[in-house]
């Protein structure tokens, strides 16, 4: 019986203590939560204070626009004040292409500073890369280089670390507008952080990517893909919080030519297309699908051991064909014999076009891998020159 002999207290006392146990401040140094602030602690402006929207304020549209990464005829790719990434293969030019976005800021704002965070490598082959690029000193000592090994994150008390301070004090002090972050997983491992975890993902987030944004900087995330096309879906390895992420586009690279350093004094070509798979501010994908072609990178090592980097409209580009389609023409000469242009076409099938336009590049003065072998009908008859070939590293 309720209130009886059996009961030691009252029972409105023994509700009394319950609520004030739940209501007590949790022992920060007991459990992993973060510790509640007391009522006169917080701040009398923080994140949850209401702010204003007055519809008489102008905005100006071009604010939100992609500034940088320039693209020769068109948009550039990159947005300020926003995440962006760039993601691919390995070997596929993601860290070329940031380079590249870097390089053309040094070189068109004099008082612009950059931000290039390597999880991946270490300084001597960044500075091999900066060389590639002919850039003086005076353009990388507007680089701050970063090799961290330490995390600015604690993923299990979802905060910061004891590191996070000296990153914040470079974007305080620096005018950053571009950071480069050589690569996501590479860092989430130094951070402790589960690749395939959301929230893992949006802790490190949050202290690293998001927060460089939040200083006015175009952050880049490079990123892998997997190796399977069939499951690689539209982003890279890992957490679908990557993408949720972006704030601003996101872009994937395939190289459609691959390409090295010079070779026997001669230059060597490559090239790449950029595709987007998500433009959250609207204005790199102007009403084209996921993974459209935005932008070609092509690429020329030359003998000098520099490199020239640049992104043209795929209409504007020299029309590389793709490495897969040059080695079936290739097979299909070396198996048939000399054949007419229209006659590979044929046997090829797919799109005549791009076939035809594969053998005119291949045939193209400056190449030679395809050299005329009397005729056929009324056509001439091609063959493979295998030394040009070898010489171009095309197969």
């Amino acid at each position: 019986m309720i209130g009886g002999p059996l009961m030691s207290k009252p029972l409105e006392q023994e509700l009394d203590e319950i609520r004030a146990a739940l209501l007590a401040p949790t022992d920060p140094d007991a459990t992993n939560s973060t510790r509640r602030p007391n009522e006169d602690e917080i701040p009398r402006e923080h994140s949850w204070t209401p702010i204003p929207i007055s519809l008489s304020v102008v905005e100006n549209d071009e604010a939100d626009r992609p500034t940088l990464l320039p693209v020769r005829g068109g948009s550039p790719l990159l947005y300020e004040g926003k995440v962006n990434a760039i993601y691919g293969e390995t070997e596929s030019g993601k860290s070329l292409v940031a380079l590249a976005a870097v390089d053309a800021l040094l070189r068109e704002d004099p008082k612009a500073r950059a931000l290039w965070l390597d999880y991946e490598d270490n300084a001597r082959t960044f500075r091999s890369r900066c060389r590639a690029f002919a850039m003086d000193q005076a353009l990388v000592d507007r680089i701050d280089y970063l090799n961290p090994r330490d995390p600015i994150s604690d993923v299990k008390r979802a905060g910061n670390s004891v590191y996070w301070r000296h990153l914040d004090e470079l974007l305080a002090t620096r005018n950053y507008r571009l950071a480069v972050i050589d690569t996501v997983n590479e860092a989430l491992a130094v951070e402790g952080a589960d690749p395939n975890s959301v929230n893992d993902y949006a802790i490190v987030n949050r202290y690293l990517m998001a927060s460089i944004a939040s200083r006015g900087a175009a952050v880049v995330t490079l990123d892998h893909v997997t190796k399977s096309r069939e499951g690689r879906g539209k982003y890279a390895y890992g957490s679908v919080g990557k993408l949720n992420s972006i704030s601003g586009a996101a872009y994937l690279v395939e190289v459609t030519r691959p390409w090295s350093r010079a070779r026997n004094g001669r230059p060597v070509e490559g090239a790449a297309n950029v595709k987007v798979t998500k433009d959250r501010p609207g204005f790199v994908r102007d009403g084209r699908s996921d993974l459209s072609t935005v932008a070609v990178v092509e690429v020329l090592a030359t003998p000098d051991g520099l490199l020239d980097v640049r992104l043209v409209l795929p209409e504007d580009s020299a029309g590389t064909p793709s490495i897969d389609l040059i080695r079936r023409i290739v097979d299909l000469l070396r198996s048939e014999g000399p054949m007419t242009t229209n006659a590979i076409a044929g046997e090829l099938g797919g799109n005549t076009a791009t076939v035809k336009d594969a053998v005119k590049w291949l045939r193209d003065p400056d190449r030679r891998a395809l050299v005329e072998a009397g005729t056929k009908g009324r056509g001439v008859a091609l063959m493979v020159d295998e030394t040009r070939l070898r010489e171009l590293d095309l197969y």
